[in-house]
């Protein structure tokens, strides 16, 4: 199967953004895939921990809905540049992240 047959009839969204589609719907043509976003400051995670969170969204988002949306679950790593990012009016960095995150080890 390719990538096209794979999402074909499928809408990006989230279930509740559907009134009309059942817990037992079974016409692809109605059923909405899920699209998770995940924002990060850069260069605070590698690359195994991304693909990592990718994989453990993907199975938490199958828990909930059921193995069929494994395939067309799309969760998005989106990377914000360092000091690009604020919280409490302090734009944070990535050594600002790992400063905090060792400190709380």
């Amino acid at each position: 199967m390719n990538w096209s047959d794979l999402v074909r009839g499928w809408q990006i969204g989230t279930a509740s953004d559907r009134t009309d589609v059942t817990e037992n719907e079974a016409v692809e043509e109605d059923r909405v895939m899920p699209l998770v976003d995940i924002q990060l400051i850069e260069g605070v995670f590698d690359a195994d921990q991304k693909r990592k969170m990718i994989e453990d969204v993907t199975e938490a988002m199958v828990r909930i809905e059921g193995e069929p949306l494994r395939g067309v679950t799309w969760v998005r790593v989106q990377e914000i540049a360092s000091g690009a990012w604020g919280i409490g009016g302090k734009a944070m960095t990535a050594t600002d992240v790992k400063s905090a995150q060792a400190q709380s080890a």
